[in-house]
């Protein structure tokens, strides 16, 4: 089986975020459903007849490599997601994620990825490899 064929196979996604507030707009902040990531990967899933589950932490990348191992802590749910975890029963090891996401921060995206994040003494580079 090619990659292709495994890629064409695929129905099902379940994915662990790595994001901050352009990825997670928590309602509590005068987000809505429609104003989360989350909510639009999983209506464009249903959309192509296939399934969504998503779980994942809060923070700037600095932020998520000091919370390894990580953990599902978002705590509000997206309106017809799925949670794909519980990190309160099960480590991240033993988790059946087939995707990751990675947000960098937006307001870096005048820098090279290997410069410093300003004030921080590593690039997200840096910290995306150690997130890995």
């Amino acid at each position: 089986m090619s990659i292709d064929d495994n890629a064409a196979a695929r129905t099902e996604l379940s994915t662990f975020v790595f994001g901050h507030s352009l990825i997670y707009h928590h309602a509590d902040h005068g987000g809505s459903d429609q104003t989360n990531v989350p909510y639009w990967m999983d209506a464009f899933a249903d959309a192509a007849g296939g399934g969504f589950s998503v779980s994942g932490q809060f923070g700037q990348l600095e932020k998520h490599v000091k919370k390894l191992p990580p953990k599902a802590t978002w705590s509000w749910r997206f309106d017809g997601v799925d949670q794909a975890w519980n990190s309160a029963k099960e480590p991240f090891s033993e988790a059946d994620f087939d995707s990751i996401l990675i947000t960098p921060a937006n307001y870096i995206q005048n820098l090279d990825p290997n410069d410093p994040i300003y004030t921080l003494p590593r690039s997200a580079v840096s910290y995306t490899l150690e997130i890995i």
